[in-house]
């Protein structure tokens, strides 16, 4: 396969752009590396891609190119089983957890799709679970669960309950997502986004209903890269956004469409494990989209996969 390549500029030219293209997989159906509603996406340390999909019941695993590699899960309440995912995190040992908002419970596999434990029962006390929606790994491998509107949930990675917090918030929240620097940002009434410091110490709220910079119609997803810069998914608006961690817009790429560039209800975001690959799951395109991030075009080549990717290893 053949690839255009967008060479970075050095440290000493390069200027904010929209990130380059590199590749897009994914059709609709339920044949294996096909999508019936595909939604989030998380990247495990040993660089696979596991991207939900909704209504095929079931996670499929890719390779940072997107190679099929297998898929997990089908419909039902039972171990490996999902009656409506919602969440998905990798801890540093490759496990990967994913929500189950009707099921009230997360469930815990290896890398290669095998069930591993669940834990949660619907309800509201401490270890139940209302509705529990983003999810996310710290660095000590504890997963944190957001749930019954604006609690977090701490677990450690054996479902034990450790501890809760209780945030203020506008409406419902739906993504949690930490930086390198111990601070989280968690998704408010899809339409802010809120800072917080890992012992749960507001630091800032930015965001708010609009169509202008720093505004959104209807965050889909959330990540942070390694400098701990926020990017953010619109699926109303067709586009993502790039933030500082202080929430000052940068720039923004994306418009309503079925090319390239170009989305139809933008959500899962993600990064590969070195910050420089962002992974957009497209979700009414039934695909998913790769760009390389903050690279400007200077010469175009023609390179083998293989060598695009050693530029930037």
């Amino acid at each position: 396969m053949v690839f255009s390549v967008i060479v970075p500029l050095s440290s000493s030219t390069a200027i904010a752009q929209t990130p380059g293209f590199l590749t897009t997989w994914g059709s609709c159906g339920n044949a294996p590396g096909e999508f019936n509603t595909p939604a989030l996406v998380t990247v495990s340390p040993n660089g696979n891609l596991y991207v939900t999909d909704i209504r095929n019941y079931r996670v499929q695993i890719f390779t940072n190119g997107g190679l099929y590699l297998g898929a997990f899960g089908t419909q039902g309440d039972g171990h490996g089983e999902f009656s409506s995912i919602f969440g998905i995190t990798a801890d540093s040992n490759n496990f990967i957890y994913v929500s189950d908002v009707s099921n009230g419970s997360i469930q815990k596999f290896n890398p290669n799709g095998a069930f591993v434990l669940s834990w949660g029962a619907p309800g509201t006390d401490d270890g139940h679970l209302n509705v529990p929606l983003g999810i996310a790994a710290d660095s000590d491998n504890n997963i944190w669960v957001l749930d019954n509107r604006n609690r977090v949930q701490v677990f450690t990675n054996s479902g034990s309950f450790l501890r809760k917090m209780i945030l203020p918030s506008v409406g419902q929240l739906s993504f949690l997502v930490f930086d390198a620097f111990g601070n989280f940002y968690v998704v408010d009434d899809a339409s802010f986004v809120d800072k917080y410091t890992r012992d749960g110490q507001f630091v800032l709220k930015w965001g708010g209903q609009g169509n202008n910079d720093g505004q959104f119609r209807g965050i889909g997803g959330i990540a942070v890269n390694s400098n701990g810069d926020v990017y953010v998914t619109d699926f109303q608006l067709s586009q993502a956004e790039k933030f500082s961690g202080d929430g000052v817009s940068l720039l923004k790429w994306g418009k309503p469409g079925s090319e390239i560039n170009q989305f139809m209800v933008p959500e899962g975001i993600a990064f590969d494990n070195n910050g420089n690959f962002i992974y957009i799951v497209d979700t009414e395109n039934c695909r998913v989209q790769e760009f390389v991030d903050e690279f400007v075009p200077i010469s175009i080549q023609s390179m083998s996969w293989g060598n695009i990717k050693a530029l930037y290893r």
